[in-house]
């Protein structure tokens, strides 16, 4: 950045200031974008960026507008760091993550530094300068994909568009409509930067397929849906660039006349002052980030106003249990003490009870003129017992408030407690009558002053007691108020400490806030233009800025080092299914047969076969087995799945291997249903169609299912109207559905639920257009051509990226049914996330499968300008396959566009040829054919031929038999029955041991189910929870925008897990086949170890009714997560702060609980379901076995007793099946 002679422009002062502020507080992301503006304005540069999808052809069009080859251009992914190029001395410079500047000087070496711009792990940066045809003070840079996961990437990519004064988005022909580009065009829109596009890659387009019109007028339509206003729309190509339709020269005349009007700006626009300001508070405020959360957490719950004067409420209730503690025992007897003291015992009425009793307890006490001893006694009994009677009252009651009093006391210290209960009920005093007696003092005589003294020394013996039995309860209760003190003081203690350490965190918080508020003060003051610096030191710093020019990695932000990945974020293809291998069976070799027959061949064989055993006793099961089996050879059809991304060409690839345009084909997303080419018979004629629609009932569950996320629901689908009136998020691509069913129920009411018969061009509405296509459950197309007449049924998949639920069942029914599948991606853009997905799954369940039934196709190879070129993409989608456990693929590139024309054209037969070489057909075809006829087919033969040999092991025996002398055949005939009994035995051997490895192998399962979904929430944080997400709605408050983000997720890890259960069933049934194959493998060998030629027939394999997904994680509410939020506290925390590993580790813990629940209740279910199979499995095939053995038995005694006439039949059945199977 080295000037001779400055340049000033308007608020240089104030970012100079900044740019120092920024740099000493070591907030190293804007001080690298103050710095970039500083040199964007000082050098009088004006901007343009290019963004836009790995592969949509920047680089091309880049090198095109420069007329230079630099940068590099591919099909596949190639710029994976940021280059700008502008004016000056040719040269380019490579800057490394690690501050290393290495030129290179003209002449180039062009593929060293094209090899180099491909290499993100260590290039950050690639600065291109140009004299030629490049303007002076112009900047020109190329960014990575948008869609690039790298958040380095992702920085370099957002700092281009803040400095960029306009921006050309690229977008490629195909992929133009892709919901990412609107996303991304909405983000730039909104920081006012005004943009135009380009669609590339337009040699793509053919008329036949769609209108340049029709097309151009779709583009339009989505842009403007978004609510997007381009400056321009431009599409070119680079490769033909004769094309009447292709706009690169108005492409370089708009460049040209920006050449000439364009001028760097003099002043920078407040808001993007404004904008650093405001980000750098915010990361000003994420250094205390984590000494915030922690003080906040310690003051959860706690009102800060009142915590100062709680404190002294504590220490003085820590005081008294202190005190209590030291003194307890002689406060409750104190207590208790005056309780008893205080109590009257000798009311009036007792007293006077008392005296009589005194009185007649006198020596001289007569009772009237004639008194006896006997009466004198009696009086005083009564007496006696009347004045007991009384005190009793009263000493009952004085009793149960010294109880109280004492349960009081003691409760007021440790609370209440069942042993105290008990034992203050035990208090007592006993009362006895000679108590009374013994307390009379003997002579004393009858006064009003004797009463007194006496009533007084019993009262005082009463209370005595009771105040001995207060002290014999404290002293049992003495451990347990004891500790009940100590662990309230130990409580009392602990809440203190708490107290002062929430006092602590209060002071730390306040602390923050001042020392914030002065900070805040002085980034203010430059705001408002009061340079927080003197004159000279503004000069230092901007000497200093005119030096600088490479970054060493300290200098550079966080955000753009390159960190190391969380571990698992690449997938380890080896240690992908570790605990799974059990699960992993070698596909069958398609070649089975040395002999090469005829399918018809083979029908005839096994009609022989079966005509010739029809009339023995014993091999009927052979008979209908083998009938069965030429049968479906004659009449099997076979299902090949397409699959693939929207546009990845599946429909045209359908239309090459018929041999004509059936399908409709766009470059905008079409197949929004499941269709089916199937062959005609005799109810269905060539080129006619049946047109399946949804029932009412499912497609309202259907809507409401997507109405969800928007908070809306309907009763009645012609409420829907009314309810997308009140949607605004027109930027969600499920609208595209409900915006199409709105617009086509009305003229399709009447046919729900129906099957619509219609000509094959009536299809092509329901099959392509949304408005009626969004009610169809599936079209079944009848066609006659060569490969239906082989059987053959196709089925054209909606894309891997459709959003309907239906279509993810769907895919799963024929991932797991087919007998084949092909999978079509695109030449220019090898996978998208969506692809990416089904690949994953198709990765999961691949070595389930008996044979491999999968095919991969990367269409439209006749772009490739090499054939190193296309070598190249093909080893690219291996390596990319590879990474989502598929191995040893079949991969072929084809062009259906090639085929059809080879097909269609009016051509020679040697062009016809030619083209269709080209096209790479052949090659897949050649393959797909022998994986029908050898490995399909082949199937069916072997297990065919298998049986034929069987049949004649039995007829062998039988003949050896028959042989036998009279006295051998005795012996045989009693060997024979201790043999049957021995092999009948052994047919319900280890059943248990086969369950339990069952539920073994589902437990470990799912166990790496859930390590597995675990580590995608890892894998994948990034793309939920990041800032260009985050920044996305303006008005939209923090909560708001985090529950967007985690309901994507959600949905994200949902699916993962959906798709990770249904893997599972897929690998269960696949096990159980081989353990049943297992079982009746041990128990041939157990057989032939009992006794010669006793055979099991195969039996042919029976589907498995496959379990269904009981618990979705979506099942669980959300909020449960929201307590997450609070580690987060703005964008810029997240990639500068500690702010995203705290919130994904909280958010981790918490979704590993629930992917723990909800993979229990899903394996306990999956557990249910296939042990009851395998129960009922075991039963029919113990009991075929046993039928097996039985005839065989049967068969061993007829031979036993045959004539001749048999021996011979029999000997001619044997010769001519070896005849027509060798011949």
């Amino acid at each position: 950045m080295t000037n001779t002679t400055r340049t000033t422009f308007e608020n240089e002062t104030t970012l100079l200031s900044l740019y120092n502020l920024f740099k000493n507080s070591g907030d190293a992301l804007r001080t690298r974008q103050t710095f970039n503006l500083l040199k964007k304005y000082q050098d009088e540069r004006f901007d343009i960026c290019f963004c836009g999808h790995f592969s949509a052809g920047k680089s091309s069009l880049l090198n095109e507008l420069m007329n230079e080859d630099i940068l590099p251009t591919s099909p596949i992914p190639t710029s994976a760091n940021l280059v700008s190029i502008s004016h000056g001395t040719p040269e380019i410079q490579i800057v490394y993550w690690d501050g290393r500047l290495v030129s290179f000087k003209p002449p180039y070496n062009i593929e060293a530094i094209k090899q180099l711009a491909k290499n993100g792990e260590e290039v950050s940066e690639i600065r291109v300068k140009t004299n030629a045809n490049f303007p002076p003070h112009w900047g020109l840079m190329d960014t990575p994909g948008i869609d690039s996961t790298d958040p380095a990437h992702q920085a370099a990519t957002e700092e281009a568009v803040q400095l960029s004064d306009l921006i050309f988005y690229v977008a490629d022909y195909n992929h133009m409509q892709a919901a990412d580009n609107f996303h991304f065009l909405k983000s730039i829109q909104a920081l006012n930067k005004p943009f135009h596009i380009i669609v590339t890659q337009m040699d793509k387009h053919h008329e036949a397929e769609i209108t340049l019109k029709e097309y151009k007028h779709k583009v339009e339509q989505g842009l403007a849906s978004w609510g997007l206003h381009p400056l321009t729309i431009s599409y070119v190509s680079i490769y033909n660039q004769k094309s009447p339709i292709n706009e690169l020269d108005q492409l370089k005349q708009l460049l040209y006349s920006l050449q000439q009007t364009a001028k760097p700006s003099k002043a920078i626009d407040p808001a993007v002052i404004n904008d650093l300001i405001s980000a750098h508070k915010e990361w000003f405020k994420s250094l205390d980030e984590e000494k915030v959360l922690e003080d906040e957490k310690r003051l959860e719950n706690v009102n800060t106003e009142v915590l100062e004067s709680t404190i002294p409420t504590f220490l003085s209730k820590k005081e008294q249990l202190e005190e209590a503690l030291s003194h307890w025992e002689q406060q409750i007897q104190e207590e208790c003490a005056r309780t008893i003291k205080s109590a009257i015992l000798m009311p009036y009425e007792t007293r006077e009870a008392a005296k009589a009793f005194l009185e007649a307890y006198q020596s001289h006490f007569k009772v009237g003129l004639f008194s006896t001893k006997n009466k004198v006694e009696k009086i005083r009994q009564e007496r006696l017992d009347q004045f007991h009677k009384r005190l009793l009252e009263h000493v009952m009651i004085l009793k149960t408030q010294t109880a109280d009093t004492l349960s009081k006391a003691i409760e007021k210290l440790i609370g209440k407690h069942e042993e105290i209960t008990q034992a203050t009920n035990k208090l007592s005093f006993t009362l006895e009558s000679s108590l009374l007696v013994s307390l009379i003092h003997q002579g004393a005589t009858l006064s009003g002053e004797y009463v007194l003294q006496y009533t007084e020394d019993v009262s005082e013996t009463i209370k005595k007691a009771l105040r001995r039995s207060v002290l014999d309860i404290l002293n049992q209760l003495k451990p347990t108020i004891e500790q009940g003190l100590s662990e309230e003081l130990q409580k009392v203690e602990t809440q203190l400490l708490e107290l002062k350490d929430q006092v602590e965190a209060w002071q730390d918080l306040e602390e923050i806030k001042q020392r914030q508020a002065a900070y805040f003060e002085t980034v203010e003051r430059i705001e408002r233009g009061e340079s927080a610096l003197s004159a000279d030191e503004l000069k230092t710093v901007a000497e200093t800025l005119d030096a600088l020019d490479v970054w060493t990695p300290e200098q550079l932000p966080k955000a753009f080092r390159k960190e190391p990945k969380i571990s698992g974020q690449e997938r380890n293809t080896e240690d992908e299914n570790e605990g799974e291998k059990e699960d992993v069976s070698p596909s069958v070799s398609l070649n089975l047969f040395h002999q090469e027959k005829s399918t018809d061949q083979w029908i005839t064989i096994f009609d022989n076969a079966a005509g010739q055993l029809r009339p023995l006793k014993g091999f009927q099961e052979y008979v209908t087995s083998l009938e069965r089996k030429s049968d479906r050879l004659q009449h099997q059809t076979f299902t090949i799945a397409l699959f693939g991304a929207f546009s990845a060409g599946k429909s045209s690839f359908a239309n090459a291997l018929i041999g004509r345009r059936i399908l409709p084909v766009s470059p905008h997303p079409t197949t929004a249903t499941i269709n089916r080419i199937l062959p005609i018979d005799e109810t269905h004629k060539h080129e006619t169609a049946e047109i399946q629609l949804k029932n009412e009932q499912d497609l309202l569950r259907e809507i409401n299912d997507i109405l969800k996320s928007f908070k809306q629901s309907i009763q009645e689908i012609d409420e829907l109207d009314n309810v997308l009136s009140k949607v605004t998020d027109s930027e969600n691509e499920r609208m595209t559905f409900l915006n199409a069913a709105a617009a086509g129920w009305k003229s399709l009411k009447a046919h729900f639920g129906t099957v619509l018969h219609v000509s094959l061009e009536e299809a092509h509405a329901f099959i392509a257009d949304e408005s009626k296509a969004c009610f169809v459950e599936m079209a079944n197309i009848y066609y006659d051509c060569d490969l239906t007449r082989q059987g053959l049924i196709l089925v054209d998949t909606p894309g891997a990226d459709s959003i309907n639920a239906r279509h993810t069942e769907a895919a799963f029914h024929y991932i797991k049914n087919a007998d084949a599948i092909l999978y079509v991606t695109y030449y220019n853009h090898a996978f998208s996330r969506a692809d990416e997905e089904f690949l994953i799954q198709l990765g999961r369940v691949k070595d389930a499968f008996e044979l491999d039934k999968m095919f991969f196709l990367v269409n439209a190879i006749d772009l490739a300008r090499s054939t190193n070129e296309s070598d190249e993409v093909k080893h690219y989608v291996q390596d990319r396959l590879l990474s989502f456990g598929i191995r040893h693929p079949r991969l072929y590139g084809v062009s259906s566009l090639l085929a059809i024309r080879a097909i269609e054209a009016s051509l020679t037969p040697e062009q016809k040829a030619s083209l269709q070489a080209q096209s790479g057909i052949d090659d897949f075809y050649e393959d797909w054919m022998d994986y029908i006829q050898n490995g399909l087919r082949g199937q069916l033969v072997a297990q065919g031929v298998k049986e034929i040999q069987q049949v004649q092991t039995l007829l062998r025996d039988f003949l050896d038999n028959a042989s036998l002398s009279e006295s051998k055949r005795k012996a045989l005939k009693q060997q024979i029955e201790t043999e049957f009994e021995k092999a009948k035995q052994s047919i319900s051997a280890n059943e248990v041991s086969y369950q339990t490895r069952l539920n073994d192998a589902i437990e470990e399962y799912y166990l790496y189910v859930k390590k597995r979904v675990v580590q995608r929430f890892l894998d994948e944080f990034t793309r939920f929870f990041n800032p260009a997400v985050l920044q996305r709605g303006k008005t939209a408050s923090k909560k708001e925008l985090l529950t967007q983000c985690l309901t994507e997720c959600l949905e994200f890890l949902s699916f993962d897990l959906d798709q990770e259960n249904r893997a599972t069933f897929i690998r269960v049934e696949s096990f159980m086949d081989r353990l049943i194959h297992e079982k009746q493998a041990l128990l041939s060998s157990s057989l032939e170890k009992i006794g010669k030629s006793w055979l099991l027939h195969d039996k042919e394999k029976q589907p498995w009714k496959t379990a269904h997904i009981v618990s979705s994680l979506l099942d669980i509410d959300p909020k449960i997560y929201e307590p997450v939020f609070k580690y987060y506290k703005n964008p810029k925390q997240f990639f500068e702060g500690n702010g995203q590993k705290i919130f994904r580790e909280a958010l981790k813990e918490q979704l590993s609980q629930n992917i723990d629940h909800i993979t229990e209740k899903n394996k306990q279910t999956v557990q249910s379901h296939y042990n009851q199979q395998w129960q009922l499995r075991m039963e029919e095939l113990g009991a075929l076995n046993t039928q097996d053995l039985t005839t065989q038995y049967q068969q061993k005694l007829e031979a036993l007793e045959s004539n001749h006439e048999q021996v011979t039949q029999y000997q001619n059945i044997a010769a001519n099946l070896a005849r027509h199977l060798q011949g």
